[in-house]
């Protein structure tokens, strides 16, 4: 996830990377007919902060995970005082694991989410 701060000067809009003051996140799976969220694993997780503004869930899909959508629920507060934020990022596990144990991964993706701060 990507995160940007927006500050108004000469250029109104311009944004700049941006690590807010407190970050956590729940995975959780969404029921088909219900639309619920159910929590995989722990939750208020720590993600990892790879450099400002630029944050990474950690976890990994496990092979008993059900297929369907999934959702990572990020919890943050920009500054001490500020209040929390949610921001919801959707994403679906397709198929159930990799059968191939002699395969590569070097050509794997992170899911990739934006987010701006005001």
């Amino acid at each position: 996830m990507y995160l940007y701060a927006r500050y108004y000067s000469a250029k109104p809009y311009e944004t700049f990377p941006y690590t807010p003051f407190w970050i956590r996140y729940d995975v959780g799976f969404i029921h088909p007919t219900t639309s619920n969220f159910m929590p995989v694993g722990s939750t208020n997780r720590l993600p990892y902060i790879i450099d400002t503004g630029k944050i990474r869930p950690n976890f990994i899909i496990g092979n008993n995970w059900k297929l369907g959508t999934y959702q990572i629920r990020w919890y943050y507060r920009a500054t001490e005082t500020s209040t929390t934020q949610t921001t919801i990022v959707e994403f679906s596990v397709t198929s159930d694991g990799i059968h191939q144990p002699e395969i590569a991964m070097e050509n794997h993706f992170d899911v990739k989410a934006y987010m701006i701060l005001d």
